[in-house]
C-alpha cells in the first residue's frame, strides 16, 4: 500500500496547531509581525488539511465528512488571506476636520490592497453620555461622508452604530478630549493659518497639556488647560464635551500667557496667535477584513456537516444507556 505524504499525517496537525497558538501569544505581545507570526502556521495547515483529504479516503468516504473537511481547509485558508490583506488604524479628528489619510497609527497586511485613499469623512461634533462615576455610556457622532458616487451624505453613528465605507468599518472608540484651536497670523498682508491642538484624552488624563509646532513655522508652543470648573461631576450623569470656565496657558520661548477665547498672543521674534475656541476631538477605529463574513458561512458549513454526520452515525447505531 501506498504511504502517503508525510505532510498529510494527522500527527502535524496538533504540532501546528501549537504553533499557531505561540504566534498568538508573540502577535499579542508585539514580538514580531502579526502577519508572519500567524500566517505561517496557517499556511502549514492548510497543506497539512489539503494534503490529508488527498491522502486519506476516509475523509473522501461520506459527503458530509468531505465537506466538513473542505470547509474546515477554507476557513484556514480564509483565515491566513485575511492576516495578509487586513488593516486596523486608529485617527484622531477635530470638530469639522475631515480624515484624508492621516492615520494615528496603522497596521495593515502586506497584500492589503484596500481603497483608504479614497475614504473622505468629516467630523461634525459628537456627544458622549456618562453616568455617575465616569462611567461611559452612549456616544453620538454626527459625520459627513463622501459616498461612491461622489455625493456627500449625512449620518449619526457610535459605538453600535459603525459608519461603513468601501469595505472599511468605522467605528468612535473611548479616545476623545479636548482641541484648543488657533489662528496664527504670521505678519502684515499674511493670511492666517488655522490649528488645533488634540490635548490628551478625557476624562481619562487629568493633566491636559500637549505640545504643538505652529502650522508653517518651526515654532514650538507648550499648551495647557487649566480648569476653572470641573467638567464632569462623579457623583451626576453629564455629557462631554461642554466648555467650562478655563484659561489657556500658552508658552512660547520660555514666554507664558493665560489666554481666554479672543485673547492674541503678540510673539517676540514676530506674528500673532490668536486663541480662537475651546473645541473637542473624536479618536476612531478603522477596521477591513473582506474575509469576516465568507468565515462565518464557512463555520456554518462545517457545523451543518459534522452535525448531519454525527445525526446520521447515531440514527443507525442508537446510544444506549
Amino acid at each position: 500500500m501506498k504511504q502517503p505524504p508525510a505532510l498529510a499525517s494527522l500527527q502535524w496537525t496538533p504540532v501546528l496547531l501549537l504553533l499557531l497558538g505561540l504566534g498568538a501569544v508573540g502577535a499579542a505581545l508585539g514580538v514580531a509581525s502579526p502577519t508572519v507570526l500567524l500566517g505561517v502556521p496557517l499556511g502549514l495547515l492548510a497543506l497539512n488539511l489539503f494534503t490529508a483529504i488527498v491522502a486519506h479516503a476516509a475523509f473522501r468516504a461520506k459527503p458530509e465528512l468531505l465537506v466538513f473537511h473542505v470547509a474546515l481547509l477554507a476557513a484556514v485558508v480564509l483565515a491566513g488571506l485575511g492576516r495578509l490583506t487586513y488593516l486596523k488604524g486608529s485617527v484622531e479628528l477635530a470638530q469639522g476636520e475631515m480624515f484624508q489619510g492621516d492615520w494615528t497609527a496603522v497596521q495593515r497586511g502586506p497584500w492589503h490592497a484596500g481603497q483608504w485613499e479614497q475614504i473622505f469623512f468629516v467630523n461634525e461634533g459628537f456627544v458622549k453620555e456618562f453616568g455617575p462615576n465616569w462611567r461611559a455610556r452612549k456616544t453620538r457622532n454626527r459625520v459627513r461622508w463622501m459616498d461612491d458616487q461622489g455625493v456627500w451624505q449625512h449620518g449619526v453613528i457610535g459605538e453600535d452604530l459603525p459608519l461603513r465605507l468601501r469595505g472599511y468599518r468605522i467605528d468612535t472608540s473611548s479616545n476623545h478630549g479636548f482641541a484648543p484651536v488657533f489662528a496664527w497670523h504670521p505678519g502684515e498682508g499674511a493670511e492666517p493659518i488655522r490649528g488645533t491642538v488634540h490635548l490628551p484624552s478625557y476624562p481619562r488624563y487629568r493633566d491636559q497639556a500637549n505640545a504643538w509646532t505652529i502650522p508653517g513655522s518651526d515654532i514650538a508652543v507648550l499648551v495647557m488647560l487649566l480648569l476653572d470648573e470641573p467638567v464632569l461631576d462623579p457623583a451626576v450623569a453629564g455629557v462631554f464635551p461642554s466648555v467650562p470656565r478655563h484659561r489657556l496657558r500658552v508658552t512660547v520661548q520660555g514666554e507664558s500667557r493665560d489666554l481666554a477665547p479672543g485673547d492674541r498672543f503678540p510673539l517676540a521674534r514676530g506674528g500673532e496667535l490668536w486663541y480662537v475656541e475651546l473645541g473637542a476631538w473624536m479618536g476612531y477605529r478603522v477596521f477591513y477584513d473582506w474575509t469576516r463574513f465568507w468565515l462565518l458561512a464557512t463555520f456554518l458549513v462545517a457545523t451543518g456537516s459534522i452535525s448531519w454526520h454525527f445525526w446520521r452515525k447515531f440514527a443507525v447505531n442508537p446510544v444506549r444507556w
